[in-house]
């Protein structure tokens, strides 16, 4: 059931094993850092110049939703550029081209990264898949189709961002 409704979206499944989000996921590798520093900056200029109002006690209040809002859409967002956001797929393994042709853009398989073991391992694989064999036995997802539900399979699989 699950694979034919990403047949019918034209989606690829993946598994991404625990701990991995940091090479894996496109915001972690590319968009976060940018995107923060822009916030942190403004922030840190509102800190030191911004209009501030205070409670009965003296604290000082954070800034209002609207002025932290703006920040966020017109400025900080602003300063990931597209480039930033279509790049950080291929450095992450996720493209159109399922041949293998842009994995030599993949961070994490180049020397010194964390997978750059791995590397031969998957340019085989995908070579065994680009041949046509028959990978139903090996298929990740085939209890999904059968219905089967195995909870602590879910839980191994979760993402645990910071």
């Amino acid at each position: 059931m699950l694979k034919n409704i990403t047949i019918e979206r034209q989606t690829d499944m993946a598994l991404i094993p625990g701990g991995l989000t940091s090479h894996l996921q496109p915001a972690d590798v590319s968009w976060n850092k940018p995107f923060k520093a822009a916030y942190c900056e403004l922030y840190n200029q509102w800190m030191s110049s911004g209009n501030k109002s205070y409670t009965a006690a003296g604290n000082m209040r954070a800034p209002d939703k609207s002025l932290c809002l703006d920040w966020v859409m017109k400025q900080a967002w602003s300063s990931v550029t597209t480039e930033v956001i279509v790049n950080s797929f291929l450095v992450c393994g996720i493209s159109s081209n399922t041949d293998g042709s842009q994995d030599g853009q993949i961070h994490s398989l180049k020397p010194g990264q964390v997978a750059h073991s791995a590397a031969d391992t998957i340019e085989k694989e995908i070579a065994r898949l680009n041949l046509g064999t028959d990978v139903e036995a090996d298929d990740p997802f085939a209890d999904r189709d059968a219905g089967v539900h195995d909870e602590e399979e879910d839980e191994e699989c979760m993402i645990d961002d910071e």
